[in-house]
């Protein structure tokens, strides 16, 4: 087996493509290009959650991340984890397909708002603290966004009975993760003393 092959039975736990509310969000956006995106929320863990809403976007869209701007993003602070660190401000990633994904991490309420915006200008929003999707036509729909511990279960059956999953494998997921740690660590050395190429962040 080689390298290849083998990226693509390793799997990285980036659990939204097995929620519903995003499968069903999927079969709308799939053949949308140049989408308009904002994430905003209260703390919500930028460093190291992050790379889901890129992984949701590039599994939404059949495209790739190709470049992010960091130019809003503000001071590294200590995380709640000791030795680890976390950040605050604005993402903005581009990806093939032309969509446009903005990520806000600001001191506000405790609501974190997806908007998703198509090319027509219809607009769904999906709050993921108070668990609905809010439609074009003002329809909202209450969704489940399900714990880990009820996810990993029918991961493993997955893997054990078919030797696949629905998560990203780490062939897929390597380039955005490349692209994102980059962006981070060049984020950090410009802004500390202490020049490091290993980034302190889960």
């Amino acid at each position: 087996m080689n390298n290849t092959q083998q990226s693509k039975s390793v799997w990285v736990n980036i659990p939204r493509r097995l929620m519903d509310w995003a499968i069903s969000l999927k079969d709308i956006f799939q053949n949308h290009n140049n989408l308009k995106i904002t994430v905003c929320g209260n703390d919500w863990g930028m460093a190291s959650n992050c790379i889901h809403y890129f992984d949701l976007v590039e599994w939404w869209t059949n495209s790739r991340l190709e470049k992010i701007n960091n130019k809003k993003l503000n001071k590294w602070f200590e995380s709640k984890r000791e030795g680890f660190y976390d950040i605050h401000g604005e993402i903005l990633a581009e990806f093939s397909n032309g969509t446009i994904l903005s990520l806000k991490s600001i001191i506000c309420n405790d609501e974190v708002v997806m908007t998703i915006e198509n090319e027509q200008g219809l607009k769904w929003e999906v709050n993921q603290i108070s668990k609905f999707i809010k439609y074009p036509d003002n329809s909202i729909v209450k969704i489940n966004i399900p714990f880990q511990s009820t996810l990993t279960p029918n991961i493993i059956d997955e893997i054990m009975n078919y030797g696949k999953c629905r998560l990203p494998s780490l062939d897929e997921n390597y380039s955005a993760n490349k692209i994102l740690l980059a962006s981070f660590l060049s984020h950090w050395n410009k802004l500390r003393l202490n020049k490091t190429k290993v980034l302190p962040i889960t």
